[in-house]
């Protein structure tokens, strides 16, 4: 759990950090390696560490590991279950922000960056 944690917080960084070095490098000449990596790398790591995170979390501790009320008993696991569902919930939320960020940050680079010449047709307040 503790290596997942880390993982989360250090990897991210280092790619992001080296991203930002490289933020005029272009994929196919139209979309800017920072944009690529953060659409098609970067949210397929989260989706692994954060679907790890939550078997460590949620179902690797939710089986029943005797027959004594406590842990693994039938409230134990009905309300871990809903926690699992939260964190899922919470989860989609995160992705669709991201995508969202995704699509905004890669059409702001592409008119201001890319093809500079569109900036003129791009209000002030989007800039």
């Amino acid at each position: 759990l503790l290596l997942l944690i880390l993982l989360l917080a250090v990897f991210p960084t280092i790619v992001f950090v080296y991203l930002e070095a490289h933020v005029t490098d272009l994929v196919a000449g139209q979309l800017r390696l920072y944009n690529a990596v953060d659409l098609f790398v970067m949210s397929v790591f989260y989706h692994i560490i954060f679907f790890l995170l939550q078997y460590e979390v949620f179902e690797k501790h939710a089986r029943p590991k005797n027959s004594e009320v406590g842990i693994g008993s039938r409230a134990y696991t009905k309300s871990t279950r809903f926690l699992a569902d939260v964190s899922s919930a919470l989860y989609t939320i995160f992705q669709i922000g991201r995508a969202v960020h995704c699509a905004a940050d890669a059409i702001h680079a592409y008119a201001t960056e890319v093809r500079p010449h569109l900036a003129a047709d791009v209000p002030p307040d989007m800039l």
